[in-house]
């Protein structure tokens, strides 16, 4: 157990625990050990209610054939799944022997929230590498939504005002266009 909490307390978002708050999490923690090549969990599966940090090996994520980033020691996995609420949107898998810590979802979003974790909470959902011929791949829709280009999320033209319009008629267009936000041109016609 003790190797455990030394491991946690050097990576994000563990790191700064005090050592009763480290010792609890510590108690939860599952110790998974996956062959190369295992699936870890399936994509479109839903969360068993747990997240993941790779403790020695390496670990894919797989979106379809795409290999959409590589997980390495100290790494947390499975906790856009938990916060979404949606299904994992790729595979994980082991793409060496791997160890992995397994603990309840439920004490670790909660360490995500924590204003020191902004930042790690940022960079594991957005800043994965991008994968090899993503360019060419651009406008192929991903279940990774953090993969997809800016303007797979366009659905329509945005919906604009002058800034001189009464809030009742704003609101009335908004309403009517089934939109819960406006674009306001400014005086000089800039957005």
């Amino acid at each position: 157990m003790h190797d455990i909490a030394e491991f946690l307390r050097t990576h994000d978002p563990f790191s700064g625990l005090d050592g009763e708050a480290l010792q609890r999490l510590v108690e939860q923690v599952e110790v998974q050990d996956f062959e190369a090549g295992a699936t870890i969990f399936k994509q479109g599966e839903r969360s068993q209610g747990r997240v993941l940090v790779v403790r020695s090996g390496a670990v894919e994520l797989v979106d379809g054939s795409r290999v959409l980033g590589m997980l390495e020691e100290g790494e947390l996995f499975g906790h856009p799944s938990m916060l979404s609420g949606e299904p994992f949107g790729f595979e994980a898998r082991a793409q060496e022997d791997s160890c992995c810590y397994s603990m309840p979802s439920s004490d670790v979003i909660p360490l995500l929230a924590r204003r020191s974790s902004l930042s790690y909470l940022t960079r594991s959902l957005l800043q994965r590498p991008e994968p090899e011929g993503a360019a060419a791949a651009a406008d192929v829709a991903s279940a990774e939504m953090t993969q997809q280009p800016a303007r797979a999320l366009i659905r329509r033209e945005p919906v604009t005002c002058a800034a001189d319009r009464p809030l009742r008629e704003v609101a009335r267009r908004m309403s009517d266009e089934s939109v819960n936000s406006m674009i306001v041109r400014a005086e000089n016609g800039e957005l």
